[in-house]
């Protein structure tokens, strides 16, 4: 692969790409609930495990930065372009992974809750005291 800056198209692109994953990386780090981040029921939960997903999230958007800024140096502007196209949609895909392996126990959790308030529930109703 030839390496050159070339100022066509596709490097303006990948140059705002790194930006905004630049920019997601340090606002996931630090976002509260809230307006910004992923609004997965899960997430919604608590903000223990708000912050866990997000930082996770954050830490996992910077391979995306670093593949992006050197993106910006290929001498191909196609190549330049699908690189783009890729990162975007494997992005959300490598996000929904991670919400998904970081929550995994505390949706465990959150389920034997739920199946112990309605065996409580149940007791009430049946007139069990």
């Amino acid at each position: 692969m030839n390496f050159e800056f070339v100022l066509d198209f596709g490097t303006i692109i990948n140059i705002f790409m790194s930006i905004f994953y630049l920019v997601t990386i340090i606002i996931f780090m630090s976002c509260k609930i809230g307006p910004f981040g992923l609004k997965r029921s899960i997430c919604l939960t608590s903000e223990e495990i708000w912050h866990k997903v997000h930082v996770a999230a954050g830490i996992g958007t910077i391979p995306f930065l670093l593949i992006s800024i050197i993106a910006i140096f290929l001498k191909s502007f196609w190549l330049k372009i699908i690189i783009v196209i890729l990162l975007m949609f494997m992005l959300m895909f490598v996000w929904d992974l991670i919400v998904k392996a970081v929550t995994k126990e505390d949706v465990k959790k959150l389920k034997q809750k739920e199946d112990e308030e309605l065996k409580e529930q149940i007791k009430k109703e049946s007139g069990w005291r």
